[in-house]
């Protein structure tokens, strides 16, 4: 049977992702821990396994903080995924909406989001970590925002978000509306 996995390898597969959800969930305290296995489907000889980082992406929704602690480091890593643009731009947007991210992992979000911005790495998902660091806040990296020289069109366009949304001193301006 051919199988096809489109999860990733070492730390990023399945079974990996698996095993580091269950230890989450023992040091963060997850009173119900959630089935995270990746779908598997199989059709005609062929065995599909999609990416656990969909379940985990769920999770996140669902206010689950050890999914949500995955999310942050799915967002640290700089290797390609299959999928990935599209993974780490839904893994943002659920870390935007997910209200119990601890004080760490925002750090460690604001500190990724503004070192990608600071040397010119602009991926595609970018778009939705911009939108992520607004509603977190640039906490005490807006220097760094400031003295970042934009390398490239996309960089320049982040530069123009960060102006348009923030104040001289990195406090968000008010929304209207």
């Amino acid at each position: 049977m051919d199988v096809r996995d489109h999860n990733g390898e070492g730390r990023w597969s399945a079974a990996q992702l698996v095993a580091r959800y269950h230890e989450y969930v023992a040091s963060f305290g997850v009173a119900a821990p959630r089935d995270v296995w990746p779908r598997v489907h199989e059709s005609g000889g062929c065995k599909w396994v999609s990416p656990v980082m969909e379940r985990i992406i769920e999770g996140i929704e669902e206010q689950d903080v050890a999914c949500a602690q995955i999310g942050v480091e799915f967002i640290e890593e700089d290797r390609g995924f299959m999928f990935g643009a599209i993974l780490k731009s839904n893994t943002a947007r659920a870390l935007r909406r997910c209200q119990v991210l601890t004080a760490a992992q925002i750090d460690r979000l604001r500190q990724r989001i503004v070192h990608l911005y600071a040397t010119g790495v602009v991926p595609r998902e970018f778009a939705q970590y911009l939108k992520l660091i607004r509603r977190l806040g640039v906490g005490s990296y807006w220097p760094e925002i400031v003295a970042a020289e934009p390398r490239n069109y996309f960089a320049k366009r982040a530069r123009a978000f960060f102006e348009s949304r923030f104040d001289r001193n990195g406090r968000p301006e008010p929304t209207t509306g």
